[in-house]
């Protein structure tokens, strides 16, 4: 008993990083054991940056999208922006997917039937990781597909902001070499390339008659050495990149200089956050009452041969915001942690392995979202 104790009092006085190697390494070692065990099927996919899905018989693996409608009530919502519509969508790793699979994307914010064709969201959200690795992913097949992402927005008008993923960051940890560690690049492809509105550390505006929303974004905040740190809430509050008026169809831009000077009442504030544990933060010092957020995949690394998904964010007590609607307790509040509709995969030996099951995979099924604005 004695000794029992004392391996416990042990464990309480290990630092963050120690339990989380530790918890690493069980973690690995039940990986191996299961799969030595026999019990893991060897399906998994070899793949390089580029690669449709297919399992090790040749054929494309069953690729489903779900649609996700949330209404939200504020009360502090300008009346012009009742009913405003915002689409969600996040972790695209684009290497992974050919024409059919964009198109399921695409095609899941046109599920409503009273759309009759019309784009169903006021605005377009991207929350980050739109490569895998870096831009060599990209073809002029899914350049075209991310462009048309835009159509799906009223004012053909795409917000997003920068993951993880998005910085090059991996290639430093792969390939040892930090020149690649370059988001420049990246900011570029977004903006010039495909025309959407990048969130860098600042905030856009959007007007309807006297009323506005802020979108504000931060840059992701890493938790990792070779993520660069960036990540300033006080930039994304403080600085305007852009202002639209959004009163007509015919989208307008306001000019930087005016949109300083305007009244700073009937704004409500939105932060766009790669990743979501940041929450509490964000909600009670900074006062935000509604965050996006993805990164996370659902918490899963999906396993043939396992009747249940396995969370390695919940094994681990990493991210205690898996995915999903969470509500604050003591104030009208929310943050969505979207599921994300790409796949990432463990790299080893600089070739990367997909643990992915085409079966019992239901709530961990990929999703776009359309979030609802109301006032109450």
């Amino acid at each position: 008993m004695q000794f029992l104790l004392n391996r416990i009092f042990c464990f309480a006085a290990m630092t963050n990083s120690t339990k989380s190697l530790l918890f690493s390494i069980l973690g690995l070692l039940f990986i191996v054991c299961y799969s030595n065990s026999g019990q893991l099927k060897k399906r998994d996919i070899q793949v390089n940056a580029s690669v449709s899905l297919k399992d090790d018989s040749g054929r494309d693996i069953d690729y489903r999208v779900n649609l996700v409608e949330k209404t939200l009530k504020f009360k502090e919502l300008p009346k012009e922006f009742h009913n405003f519509k915002i689409g969600l969508i996040t972790d695209i790793h684009i290497g992974y997917f050919k024409k059919h699979h964009m198109d399921k994307i695409y095609n899941a914010f046109f599920k409503k039937k009273c759309n009759k064709g019309r784009p169903p969201v006021d605005v377009m959200v991207f929350l980050g990781d739109l490569v895998n690795y870096d831009l060599t992913e990209m073809d002029d097949e899914r350049e075209k597909w991310l462009k048309k992402l835009k159509k799906c927005s009223k004012y053909n008008l795409l917000l997003s902001i920068l993951g993880n993923h998005d910085y090059d960051s991996y290639n430093c940890f792969i390939y040892k070499d930090p020149q690649k560690c370059y988001d420049k690049k990246m900011a570029y492809f977004q903006r010039k390339t495909l025309g959407w509105d990048l969130i860098k550390n600042s905030h856009i505006i959007l007007k309807k008659g006297n009323s506005k929303i802020k979108f504000a974004g931060i840059e992701h905040l890493g938790r990792k050495s070779t993520i660069p740190f960036r990540g300033s809430i006080n930039k994304a509050i403080t600085r305007l990149s852009k202002a639209y008026d959004i009163s007509d169809i015919a989208i307008k831009k306001i000019p930087l200089n005016k949109a300083r000077k305007m009244d700073k009442k009937n704004t409500f504030p939105i932060m766009l956050a790669h990743d979501p544990s940041m929450r509490d933060i964000l909600w009670y010092r900074h006062n935000f009452p509604l965050i996006f957020s993805g990164h996370t995949h659902g918490s899963s690394i999906l396993l043939d041969g396992i009747k249940q998904d396995w969370s390695l964010d919940a094994f681990f007590c990493r991210n205690p915001f898996p995915a999903g609607l969470y509500t604050s307790k003591c104030s009208n509040k929310f943050l969505y942690v979207s599921k994300g509709v790409g796949l990432s995969g463990v790299n080893l030996f600089k070739k990367e392995i997909i643990l992915y099951k085409e079966r019992n995979r239901a709530s961990r099924i990929p999703e776009v979202v359309i979030i609802t604005l109301k006032k109450c």
